[in-house]
């Protein structure tokens, strides 16, 4: 009946389904709407946290390739009986024009040229170089949900929203992916997560972790030489900065950073 509601003169068609058996991603809504309207009319009704449908429409996991590979389904799945004559192959790949990069991709994963995780990196990094974070994220959080005890959606999806400047659900996914494995980056993300928002002092112990994990994690020694000249650190904050030129010579950050500390104690001999 909700999937009716929603047709054009109460009758089901393609807005809703594929043919008479799969549902669109519309079909989907409609299905999902109505089992929550059904199960918040029984009480005792818990507290409803709606999301309202043009969110939940956005925050969709469908990615762009995996639409198109749907659509590409669909053309295949109907160039045949019982939507065809009996005998007879309706031509679909020859209608097929990719245009961009995200067709390339869909294309080839259709064709199973490459596996699904490819192909979802594939997308995401592509958003990523195009700085279009928003569809970035969508790809992560696809391979968060796909392989949900493999930390590297996890990850992707903390870089993402520190991309879009969501630190706290940042930090909720670099939790998340140091809950299924320990990494340097992941604690070092965290420990930045930290100095940016102010609160160095909780910053030390996730910076200090990720060098435990990675010595040569560069980025974190130099942000943990920060953190500890902020918090009064000096001589340590010194020779970690001394310790991020001896890496990278051509470091700034490490010279302006050492430009401002106080000059180191003389020894005592």
């Amino acid at each position: 009946e909700a999937m009716r509601q929603r047709s054009p003169g109460r009758v089901i068609g393609r807005e809703m389904m594929v043919e008479h058996l799969h549902p669109m991603p519309a079909g989907f809504f409609a299905i999902a709407d109505a089992f929550y309207d059904s199960l918040l009319s029984r009480p005792p009704a818990a507290d409803p946290q709606l999301v309202s449908e043009d969110i939940a429409r956005t925050e969709s996991l469908l990615t762009p390739v995996d639409s198109l590979v749907g659509r590409y389904r669909v053309l295949q799945l109907t160039s045949v009986w019982p939507f065809e004559p009996i005998g007879t192959r309706k031509p679909y790949l020859d209608t097929l024009l990719l245009r961009t990069p995200i067709d390339s991709i869909a294309s080839r994963l259709f064709q199973r040229d490459v596996s699904w995780a490819e192909a979802n990196e594939e997308q995401r990094l592509y958003f990523v170089r195009e700085g279009d974070d928003r569809s970035a994220l969508q790809a992560a959080l696809a391979r968060a949900q796909e392989y949900p005890f493999d930390d590297s959606g996890y990850l992707a999806a903390g870089s993402a929203f520190v991309s879009l400047g969501r630190l706290r659900e940042a930090e909720t996914y670099y939790r998340a992916a140091l809950d299924r494995r320990s990494s340097s980056n992941g604690f070092m993300m965290i420990g930045s997560i930290y100095l940016e928002e102010g609160y160095v002092q909780r910053a030390l112990d996730p910076l200090k972790r990720s060098l435990e994990l990675n010595a040569g994690n560069v980025q974190a020694r130099y942000n943990l030489a920060g953190a500890l000249a902020l918090t009064g650190q000096l001589q340590e904050a010194r020779s970690e900065a001394e310790t991020v030129l001896k890496a990278v010579p051509g470091h700034i950050g490490a010279r302006n950073l050492l430009a401002q500390l106080p000059p180191a104690s003389p020894t005592v001999q």
